[in-house]
């Protein structure tokens, strides 16, 4: 029974579509490229799971080389993101940004406003960026509404 469970829960968040657009300007338009368009330029290929939830995004150059990745997770109950994290072509970090209550940035939000200033702790997103060497460098919270919280930045 475990092992059925963990196969459905795996499989339902593997992609099963994929989709080619020019950019992510026209991915957000809903601008879909055809197959003899793809090559023409730099592109960008979305997976999406079996709910039409975006789990994977690529940006390659015309000649299929990597730029970088994004991939996506979400919150089992309403379905908003949970979880990004931008790679490099070799799976190196640039960014992760967390949506909702993450410790870090209830910490700065508690001790530079208060308990209270933020009661809703999914109306909020932190940025986290690293270094080559994968130490944190900085800490950016926004609400998502797009309004500056804070920031913290690391000076190793």
């Amino acid at each position: 029974m475990g092992i059925f469970l963990l196969t459905i829960l795996l499989s339902s968040q593997q992609p099963t579509r994929t989709e080619y657009y020019r950019s992510e300007t026209t991915f957000r338009q809903g601008i879909k490229l055809f197959p003899f368009e793809v090559h023409e330029a730099d592109y960008l290929k979305v997976a999406y799971d079996d709910q039409g939830f975006v789990r994977l995004m690529s940006w390659y150059t015309r000649e299929d080389s990597l730029i970088k990745t994004r991939s996506y997770e979400y919150w089992e109950d309403d379905k908003s993101v949970k979880r990004l994290l931008e790679l490099t072509p070799d799976s190196l970090i640039i960014r992760e940004v967390l949506f909702g209550d993450e410790p870090k940035s209830r910490e700065f939000i508690e001790y530079a406003y208060g308990v209270e200033f933020v009661p809703d702790f999914r109306n909020r997103f932190t940025e986290v960026r690293v270094d080559s060497t994968f130490r944190v460098v900085s800490y950016k919270i926004m609400s998502i509404q797009g309004q500056l919280i804070g920031a913290v930045f690391l000076d190793y």
